[in-house]
């Protein structure tokens, strides 16, 4: 149970920073106190296992790293928590938008949802108990390198070139920094308790966060559905028990998105832009598709915000120079993608047919995704006007460079689909979730409620 400590350390050091830098918008005290703690856990595990990693970089052993790491960041989350007053604004801070009224049948949803929760918990349980070290991924990749770190003197076995063709030691090394810090405070790498959950929390910590990102923006009913949605997908039951990277980074993602859709919403506030792009930094961190994720929204945010995106870039340098340091000088070569293959169009058949195959064995008919997607677009219908618009593009450009990728592979081309399709599909999910709920119309008693312009700050 030791082993336990630092993931919940990591988490509540998480929440000092989030409540510290988060300005209040006009969610309600409950979706608040949703929204920080699950913002937390993405933020409180990726700084510490950033800081983890560097530390070992420089010298220090397995157990100091982790016990410097999580200290450093719970004792400067909670020095800036109680200096900065306990938190950031109050709950009489309003955000720009449509104020939500409340929605009389929102209790079917969470009745729904706990059903959903208490069926997804034992199958976590079941499943976790025949796979104590999860998956092919996570034993031949995230677990195994976690072992390497968390072992005096044998970090660089997790970057070791004797690794090509048999693992990954070219991917980014914040979830096998996770679990490593965990088994370096007991000394016992291996321990299948740490990666059962850390995985289980950050399957967890996405439903939680796409339910309370909406709730503070749209009111708990869109963002019940949207989770209830998520919680549909076969692909969330199948990956939450297999400890893989892919949960962890959507949930990475989710946040970053979130945070930038929320800092819009009071002006463009430097607080939550410094989460979003530290967040996202932690993405690119996870696994190479969180660089393209990151790019992105830079990108989107750049063009949007203009002067504010500097708050953002900023927060994302420290871990962006660390993804770059490891690139550069640590990771050994390899040539994942050639854009050569850009020129072999028969490719992209196989590439589309795949992934519509994946899609529709997100669920079976008539209980699919898609069934419940189609019966909220129906019964609600879009915001007029829709907006905000632009968190659509960074989504999509990701999608796109999902494309890209399996059209460059240097893999077997089937071989690759077979086996990454479905995990990305999954990473891209929750990020298409909120994004179409917060274009849809909120499910409210009697008429709609007049909308409130901006407060100034």
């Amino acid at each position: 149970m030791i082993s336990l400590m630092p993931i919940l350390l990591a988490w509540l050091a998480g929440w000092f920073w989030v409540s510290t830098l988060r300005k209040r918008g006009g969610e309600t005290p409950s979706a608040r106190r949703v929204l920080d703690i699950s913002l937390a856990l993405p933020f409180g595990l990726g700084a510490t296992s950033v800081l983890f990693v560097v530390l070992l970089w420089v010298g220090l052993s397995p157990r100091v790293a982790a016990i410097l790491s999580d200290g450093l960041w719970l004792a400067g989350g909670g020095a800036l928590w109680w200096l900065r007053g306990r938190g950031r604004g109050s709950g009489s801070d309003q955000a720009a938008g449509v104020r939500t009224a409340g929605f009389r049948w929102a209790w079917i949803g969470w009745i729904g949802l706990a059903v959903a929760a208490a069926f997804w918990a034992g199958s976590m349980v079941q499943t976790s108990k025949a796979v104590p070290q999860g998956d092919w991924d996570a034993w031949a990749i995230w677990n195994m390198r976690a072992k390497f770190l968390a072992s005096d003197g044998k970090w660089q076995g997790a970057i070791s070139p004797e690794l090509v063709g048999r693992s990954h030691p070219e991917y980014p090394l914040l979830w096998s920094g996770v679990v490593a810090k965990a088994w370096s405070w007991t000394g016992n790498p291996g321990d299948s308790l740490a990666p059962t959950v850390a995985g289980a929390l950050a399957s967890a910590g996405l439903a939680s966060l796409l339910l309370a990102g909406l709730w503070a923006m749209r009111g708990a009913a869109s963002g019940l559905m949207a989770v209830l949605v998520l919680m549909s997908t076969v692909s969330f039951w199948q990956y939450s028990p297999a400890q893989y990277a892919d949960i962890p980074l959507a949930l990475f993602m989710l946040a970053a998105l979130c945070c930038a859709v929320l800092a819009e919403s009071l002006e463009w506030d430097p607080g939550l832009m410094a989460l979003s792009g530290a967040l996202a930094s932690m993405a690119a961190w996870t696994k190479d598709e969180g660089m393209v994720f990151l790019a992105a929204l830079g990108l989107v945010l750049l063009a949007a915000a203009r002067k504010r995106a500097l708050y953002w870039a900023v927060a994302a340098l420290p871990v962006l120079l660390v993804c770059a340091g490891f690139k550069l000088l640590l990771a050994p070569p390899f040539a994942a993608w050639s854009p050569s293959h850009l020129a072999e169009y028969s490719r992209l058949g196989p590439i589309l047919r795949t992934v519509g195959s994946e899609f529709l064995h997100l669920g079976s008919f008539p209980a699919h995704p898609i069934v419940a997607v189609a019966a909220c677009l129906a019964l609600l219908g879009f915001r007029r006007p829709a907006r905000p618009v632009w968190p659509i593009i960074p989504v999509a450009l990701l999608g796109a460079g999902y494309i890209g990728a399996f059209w460059m592979t240097t893999s077997e081309l089937t071989w690759h689909l077979q086996t990454a399709a479905g995990r990305l599909l999954l990473q891209i999910t929750p990020l298409v979730l909120f994004c179409l709920f917060l274009l849809l119309k909120n499910p409210v008693d009697g008429a709609a409620p007049a909308a409130t312009g901006r407060r100034k700050r």
